[in-house]
């Protein structure tokens, strides 16, 4: 599944060097980057490389109202034209098999419906082929298994839970964005570390954790932050590494933090074939639900 580079017989210990290396590029060589630091140093480059903030944020909160502003939301998505060409693509598609081509975003809102928008308009936010370069089968890897966790963890939400499943969707979708920030901008040590990581069958975050003093989920979480997203998804995917009995500020969080945590097992058993973690799936499944 990974791509094989010429250096791939690196061990661990060596590649770990080279992203710490990286980590520490920002800085001059006479200060030590901080574990906030480095936080802050990488969400606010990350600020310039994604259109998220731009328009997902705003089309996130607008159609958090119960009572959406159709008009506010259409001028929104118009101040960027790529995303509205993109959803009347989708519109036009053979998806929803129109006897005439749709031109009117008014008309494409209509029949998309506010939930689908939503959902589409976060995922066109997401980058598109990110340093493909360097990181192609890592960036397909991410992909799997973020859709994965996403459609899983809106499944376990609506059915086990009986709550709505398109935030616990945004938040499976939303949680690994710091692996995205990390192979754009660490580049070739990160993704040669990815893929040692995953293909000795390790745990990626604990590895971040040693190489960088943090994992990529609280790197996600932190720019969910930045970007003003809701804080409770911010926050359930900052902690989803948590001990089973996490509790968050509120039930509403506890409960998505739960739903991404069971949708990260499943993903693990599903996705990547680790009958392992089956116990560990029934278990927290009994206990939180």
């Amino acid at each position: 599944m990974f791509l094989t580079y010429s250096c791939m017989r690196r061990s661990i210990p060596d590649l770990l060097a080279a992203v710490r290396m990286s980590i520490e590029a920002p800085f001059a060589p006479e200060v030590a980057p901080t574990f906030d630091a480095s936080i802050d140093v990488l969400v606010s480059r990350a600020s310039s490389l994604y259109s998220l903030p731009a328009v997902a944020a705003e089309v996130l909160e607008l159609t958090n109202n119960p009572r959406v502003d159709v008009r506010a939301l259409k001028e929104c998505i118009l101040r960027d034209p790529a995303l509205t060409a993109k959803l009347l693509r989708v519109v036009n598609s053979s998806l929803y098999g129109l006897s005439r081509k749709v031109s009117d975003l008014n008309q494409a809102i209509a029949l998309m419906g506010i939930k689908p928008l939503k959902l589409l308009v976060l995922g066109f936010s997401l980058p598109e082929g990110l340093f493909v370069e360097v990181a192609r089968e890592q960036l397909n890897w991410y992909w799997k298994i973020t859709l994965t966790r996403a459609v899983a963890a809106r499944e376990i939400s609506e059915q086990l839970f009986k709550r709505p499943g398109d935030d616990a969707f945004i938040a499976g979708l939303m949680q690994d964005i710091g692996v995205l920030v990390l192979l754009g901008q660490l580049r070739e040590p990160y993704a040669k570390l990815v893929s040692q990581v995953i293909e000795n069958g390790s745990d990626l975050c604990e590895i971040e954790s040693e190489a960088l003093g943090f994992d990529h989920t609280t790197l996600s979480g932190a720019l969910l932050e930045h970007w003003n997203m809701p804080r409770q998804l911010a926050s359930a995917v900052a902690h989803v590494h948590q001990g089973p009995l996490a509790e968050l500020v509120d039930t509403s969080t506890t409960n998505l933090l739960h739903v991404l945590q069971l949708a990260n097992l499943v993903t693990e058993l599903v996705g990547c074939h680790r009958l392992n973690v089956l116990p560990k799936l029934l278990k927290m499944g009994e206990l939180y639900c």
